[in-house]
């Protein structure tokens, strides 16, 4: 995801990976906390998919977004480093 507007509609673009096209993706409200999370982040979005005339995709209606699980093995807090020095402590 690379950019979000919360003016009036709410929507971020993505970019597809295959054709490098851009997305709208419309969100709602209570979504937010999630959109924030993902920016500049690889996303699967789910959710109602709007195409063009010419058959590409134009704009999806996300009903839920979800960061990829590449994003979420990255994303490591230093808590969470403290089972795996443990273990190798003993």
């Amino acid at each position: 995801m690379k950019s979000i507007s919360a003016v009036k509609e709410k929507y971020l673009a993505l970019y597809e990976e295959a054709t490098g096209r851009r997305i709208k993706v419309i969100y709602d409200s209570d979504m937010i906390d999630c959109v924030r999370e993902s920016f500049e982040n690889q996303v699967t979005v789910i959710g109602e998919v709007v195409y063009s005339p010419e058959g590409f995709k134009r704009e999806i209606k996300a009903t839920r977004i979800e960061l990829s699980e590449e994003n979420q093995k990255k994303n490591v807090r230093f808590t969470d480093l403290f089972g795996v020095l443990a273990g190798e402590a003993r």
